[in-house]
């Protein structure tokens, strides 16, 4: 029989699976709340349900360490209730997210994404904020996700077609926020929708070598200085 969940049962709970299937524990005190394990040890509080149609769902409260086991059981019994006067929160939730624009999904990419390996250096997280804030929000911030094009995206490329590094690197950055907001629950794109910023042919860099001058030298021992890395500070020393 499930056991009531609790921070210490929650605590000591430990991931059990072949590293790709789902490990759910469920309370047995509340219908319908329970926590998803992660591989990497990390907890969600979830809800599932079944709604009047008779179909199955699972929604994500949030995270463990984020919130408390009682916010998160507070939490799945006012979904419940939703459930009982017929409503369908999961389908709820998708649609706000459907209608986040690129402004808002962006700050979530930038305080919450956490890169292919589980961590992102703060230095990568500036830069991407950097190429968002200065070529792509201004241009289509303020459109929905799914409203996006591929013109629009063309035009962002073309307007920095005299910086061809710099216009390669924030279409990447593009592709990464729609390919993330595709892939990261809650709906926020579709999973057939097509990514507006794949498939645009980058354009050629043209290495070259130049050296530091002494004026600039001063910024560049700064700049080292405060990587978080100590191996990469001595490295570039």
């Amino acid at each position: 029989m499930a056991k009531k969940l609790t921070k210490r049962t929650v605590d000591a709970a430990k991931y059990e699976g072949d590293g790709k299937s789902r490990d759910f524990r469920w309370c047995g005190e509340t219908r319908g709340f329970g926590i998803r394990i992660y591989p990497s040890g990390a907890k969600s509080f979830v809800v599932h349900y079944r709604t009047r149609g008779g179909r199955l769902r699972l929604l994500t409260l949030g995270a463990y360490g984020a919130l408390t086991v009682e916010q998160g059981r507070g939490m799945a019994k006012k979904e419940l209730a939703k459930v009982e006067d017929g409503k369908d929160p999961l389908e709820e939730r998708r649609a706000v997210r459907r209608g986040a624009t690129v402004k808002e999904f962006a700050d979530q990419l930038i305080t919450k994404y956490r890169g292919a390996r589980g961590t992102l250096r703060e230095s990568t997280r500036k830069e991407y904020k950097r190429k968002l804030d200065l070529h792509i929000l201004p241009a289509i911030g303020s459109k929905k996700l799914v409203e996006v094009t591929r013109d629009d995206i063309a035009r962002i490329r073309l307007k920095l077609a005299d910086r061809p590094v710099e216009a390669n690197r924030t279409i990447e950055i593009a592709r990464l926020l729609f390919n993330v907001a595709k892939e990261w629950p809650g709906g926020y794109v579709p999973g057939d929708h097509a990514n507006p910023a794949a498939g645009h042919k980058p354009y050629a860099e043209n290495e070259r070598e130049r050296w530091v001058t002494p004026e600039e030298l001063p910024r560049l021992v700064e700049a080292i200085d405060k990587d978080g890395s100590l191996l990469v500070r001595a490295a570039i020393k």
